[in-house]
């Protein structure tokens, strides 16, 4: 992926995370990544893997985000 669709992921990720006011720790174990990891990322010290990434995108697609 490039940056510009893994920031969009980012965007959608913090919207679900506060819309939603759903747990780090309950998104991360959805979408089998350590809440650390989740956080890094999210703060963008951290390149996800594709997988990550797709796995993040269908569950956010999945939720309407």
């Amino acid at each position: 992926m490039n940056e510009h669709i893994d920031m969009t992921l980012q965007i959608r990720t913090k919207y679900f995370l506060s819309e939603y006011e759903t747990p780090m720790t309950r998104f991360a174990r959805r979408v089998e990544l350590d809440q650390s990891t989740v956080r890094k990322w999210l703060k963008g010290k951290l390149k996800l893997s594709q997988e990550s990434e797709q796995r993040i995108a269908d569950f956010l697609t999945a939720h309407n985000c």
